[in-house]
């Protein structure tokens, strides 16, 4: 997640994320985020 990219609701949202594709061409996506609620 860039800084500052989030809006509304998510305005404080910060994370990572990262994808992954298996021998057999299944697709894995995956998002570690936290929401600062006071933000």
């Amino acid at each position: 997640m860039v800084p500052g990219s989030g809006t509304g609701a998510l305005s404080g949202i910060t994370g990572s994320g990262g994808m992954a594709v298996d021998e057999d061409g299944t697709h894995r996506v995956w998002f570690d985020y936290e929401v600062d609620a006071g933000a």
